[in-house]
């Protein structure tokens, strides 16, 4: 019974620990958040044709959650971001659009809006 448990023990730390964020391929490409609703759209911004009319593509709806000032960081392939509430807090994204709050940021209350922009990294 106890290598039973220590079996289930094991397997099951194997099975969180497998668990990873999958990388985000930023190469060449643009983002932006946008709020709509009671949510934020993460989008993927590009550019048509002769004329580089940009059109945005909606990637990933995240519903009662308002981000901004999202952020690429090029080691992590991960994107940073912002959540509007009381505190304040960080989040990151991965490329399967799993949203992880990090920690409260240690910024001033009465802040409201905070932004930011990411491009490619080429």
């Amino acid at each position: 019974m106890k290598n039973l448990f220590r079996q289930l023990i094991l397997w099951a730390g194997c099975a969180v620990c497998s668990y990873a964020q999958v990388p985000f391929d930023c190469n060449g490409r643009s983002f932006r958040v946008i709020k709509h609703g009671e949510g934020t759209y993460l989008q993927e911004m590009q550019r048509q044709g002769e004329k580089g009319k940009l059109t945005f593509n909606n990637l990933h709806y995240f519903p009662q959650t308002e981000i901004n000032a999202i952020a690429y960081h090029p080691s992590q392939h991960v994107i940073y971001g912002i959540l509007q509430e009381k505190p304040l807090k960080l989040c990151r994204i991965d490329a399967a659009f799993q949203l992880e709050v990090l920690q409260p940021l240690p910024l001033p209350e009465e802040l409201s809006f905070v932004s930011g922009d990411i491009s490619p990294d080429q």
